[in-house]
């Protein structure tokens, strides 16, 4: 997890940086529609709407299997190990092979 912390937080750095050295104006078409921008801003544009796609997949994904781990009863997690028996007597600490 700080593994993919850490590469995420290197390739946001990374695309500011690209980002803030390329303030041009450029002109982004697609289909009919037609408008002029900082080449800055569409960077940052396309980098955040990369990254709500890839969260809203990961989230269908959880959400799959969550579903599948309900329907079917099996959980998801391993189980905890089962609790001490309450009668069983505590071993001493002060006996040592």
């Amino acid at each position: 997890m700080q593994l993919l912390f850490f590469a995420t937080t290197i390739l946001l750095i990374a695309v500011a940086i690209f980002a803030l050295q390329n303030p041009g104006v450029v002109t982004i078409q697609f289909l009919a529609w037609q408008t002029s921008s900082s080449l800055a801003v569409v960077t940052l544009a396309a980098a955040a709407s990369g990254a709500f796609i890839a969260t809203l997949l990961g989230l269908t994904a959880r959400l799959r299997r969550w579903r599948r781990d309900r329907s079917t009863g099996q959980p998801n997690a391993k189980p905890a190990a089962p609790p001490p028996a309450a009668n069983a007597a505590a071993p001493d600490p002060m006996d040592r092979p």
